[in-house]
């Protein structure tokens, strides 16, 4: 059996039958994690309610990952495949299994069911999670350009996080060119304090995007509590449109205790756009 770099989620192909066995680092999904618990800090975000959205997150990660490692045979599975179809996937099975048994006996737990799939996919042979810490310093240069990219597609919104983003570009220049380093830290040491500024001089309310905020509260709180069988806008009528990112903005809102607006307006933002640049960075990587 050859195996590939052990330190991402990468396949093990065999010249055999034997079936491709993807190896997920656990290191590299915590430093995801990390990134992410950091960024909800910085929005405002009370920090048990983003350390349980972050573990929400992962499970789901791992949940999906697992999945897609049954079902999908490549010779090479990359950590942002892995991390951003693993979120995608884990999620919509979490909140579906979250509405399905909303108003069941297992209700409260039936959100983590999609996590047996982890168990599933190592007993088959078919995910190995590798507990190796090393450093990567490829991993680490991938985070910094991915978080860029989450703050410059967050920016038109929350304008504060562009400074971050060009303080995060600079940095990746100052590791991968070296002949760019003098101008890039000058550059980065100016950028050091706008950006403190720009995060602490935000207004208050800075997350409020346009007057739906109210109603995309009312259907999340909805589909948490009472599921899509219910309505908070029209009793005895069911939730029938407009509901999937707003079950997991309620999962998010029932499992973590978290106050009114903070999910619709600030978690479920950063989660979905550092899951769509992951998917979007993998297709980019396939296809250069």
């Amino acid at each position: 059996m050859k195996k590939q770099d052990v330190h991402q989620p990468d396949a093990v192909t065999s010249q055999t039958s034997k079936p491709i066995v993807f190896e997920a680092s656990l290191i590299t999904v915590l430093l995801l994690a990390s990134a992410v618990f950091v960024a909800l800090l910085i929005s405002e975000v009370p920090p048990k309610i983003a350390a349980i959205a972050v573990l929400i997150a992962v499970l789901q990660i791992f949940a999906g990952g697992s999945f897609l490692s049954m079902f999908v045979y490549k010779s090479h599975l990359t950590w942002k495949e892995f991390c951003g179809v693993g979120l995608a996937l884990g999620s919509l099975l979490t909140f579906g299994f979250d509405q399905i048994f909303r108003n069941t006996d297992i209700s409260g737990f039936a959100w983590t069911l999609p996590i047996l799939f982890l168990p599933l996919s190592i007993w088959k042979s078919r995910l190995k999670i590798d507990i190796t810490i090393a450093q990567n310093d490829l991993t680490t240069t991938d985070l910094l350009a991915i978080s860029a990219t989450v703050y410059l597609i967050l920016s038109p919104e929350w304008f504060w996080p562009l400074p971050l983003a060009l303080l995060a570009i600079t940095i990746v220049v100052w590791r991968e060119m070296p002949k760019w380093r003098k101008h890039s830290a000058v550059i980065a040491a100016c950028l050091i304090p706008i950006s403190v500024l720009s995060i602490l001089k935000r207004p208050i309310g800075w997350w409020i995007e346009d007057s739906d905020v109210a109603l995309y509260e009312a259907i999340s709180r909805t589909l948490g509590h009472w599921g899509f069988r219910d309505n908070i806008n029209g009793a005895g009528t069911s939730t029938n449109y407009h509901w999937f990112a707003y079950a997991w903005s309620g999962l998010i809102d029932r499992v973590s205790g978290s106050p009114d607006w903070v999910s619709n307006t600030r978690t479920i933002p950063l989660l979905i756009t550092i899951g769509t640049v992951l998917i979007i960075w993998a297709i980019l990587e396939r296809l250069s």
